[in-house]
């Protein structure tokens, strides 16, 4: 499996954090996009977990 930091989708997760950050700061107080920057900071985190995972189960391969 290709979950690197190079692998698209992740790519694209941490373009889009970066993006929801910024409009989290656009919009008016009461409204908050914290539960959307949550969830794409879990997502990524899994996808860090499957690579060690990965990594892990391709040395012990070996």
């Amino acid at each position: 499996m290709t979950t690197g930091p190079e692998h698209p989708i992740r790519v694209r997760l941490e373009e889009v954090l970066a993006d929801v950050w910024v409009l989290d700061g656009e919009i008016i107080e009461p409204l908050s996009l914290e539960p959307a920057i949550h969830n794409i900071e879990e997502t990524i985190e899994v996808y860090k977990r499957i690579e060690a995972d990965d990594s892990y189960s391709t040395e012990d391969d070996r």
